[in-house]
């Protein structure tokens, strides 16, 4: 299976995210080192499902218990 570590236009390696929220079209994402960045991505949908699907924590999902 291929991981694409990189999304286009996104500076940051999947590896270097902990858990993100988006509300309309920013995208609000803590890094592992604890800085905050924002991303504006062309296609939304596509780079919250790259996200979901690496496991990064999506600070709007419901809680799972």
């Amino acid at each position: 299976m291929k991981t694409n570590y990189f999304f286009p236009e996104f500076d940051y390696c999947i590896v270097q995210l902990k858990r993100f929220i988006h509300a309309y079209k920013v995208f609000t994402i803590l890094l592992t080192d604890g800085r905050i960045v924002h991303h504006q991505p062309q296609n939304v949908s596509d780079f919250h499902k790259w996200l979901v699907q690496h496991g990064i924590e999506d600070l709007r999902a419901p809680a799972m218990n």
